[in-house]
């Protein structure tokens, strides 16, 4: 599909509807990683009140960056790009009723994740869904086992 059938797609209010709902998903699935890995099971809710509610999405996406999950760096690596790419989306499309500037739809066009969401829409989404989900299981089970040993 092109360029064109992309500038089409997406202004389509599901796609808009599901990038906003995946994005605000994993942002609590990344929440939950890093209160496992910071915070005893007992001072979640404190960890979340005091430090996460108080960081933007791109903060807890730099500090997951800067934390060493060993073998999981790749399931991070790619949990990062599918959720800034999500974050990319996200945004333009919460702040806007229809995307038809050329340059605001070139730079969505270049990221490649969104490009293949939005052509490949709405198999697209569920198959990204399932994949972060595999990644941020991976991510919490590694997180955990770092804070008991």
């Amino acid at each position: 599909m092109s360029r064109k059938e992309f500038d089409k797609r997406i202004n389509s209010d599901e796609i808009a509807g599901q990038a906003i709902r995946l994005c605000a998903i994993f942002e609590d699935r990344l929440n939950n990683v890093l209160a496992e890995y910071f915070a005893l099971r007992d001072r979640w809710g404190d960890f979340h009140e005091h430090f996460l509610e108080r960081m933007s999405l791109i903060q807890k996406l730099d500090l997951l960056q800067k934390l060493d999950f060993g073998s999981g760096s790749k399931s991070r690596d790619n949990f990062m790009a599918s959720l800034k790419s999500l974050r990319k989306l996200r945004n333009v499309m919460a702040h806007n009723y229809s995307i038809h500037d050329q340059d605001e739809l070139s730079k969505l066009y270049s990221d490649q994740n969104i490009r293949k969401w939005v052509l490949n829409y709405p198999k697209s989404f569920s198959d990204e869904k399932r994949n972060m989900e595999v990644r941020t299981t991976k991510l919490w089970k590694f997180a955990h086992a770092t804070r008991k040993s």
